[in-house]
């Protein structure tokens, strides 16, 4: 126990980035919040809040992101 004493800090920290990970791939990796965000885009587009091509880079990158994110969570 003594000789694991010190390293005890570094696996907390070792611990604790791994958590943080794992929330950053939740979030980012949400199938959810990814459709929600296209439904927004297209909901500003519709109301004139952005142009098409602005529109259709969103659109773009979000379908990157959803695709990637099926893959993640093995859907594809």
């Amino acid at each position: 126990m003594i000789l694991t004493s010190p390293a005890a800090p570094l696996r907390f920290v070792g611990w604790t980035a791994e958590r943080v990970l794992e929330a950053a791939e939740r979030d980012y990796y949400d199938l959810a919040a990814i459709r929600g965000m296209l439904t927004d885009a297209f909901r500003r587009f519709e109301a004139g809040e952005m142009s098409e091509e602005e529109f259709d880079g969103i659109e773009d990158q979000l379908l990157e992101r959803l695709a990637e994110a099926e893959r993640f969570h093995g859907l594809r």
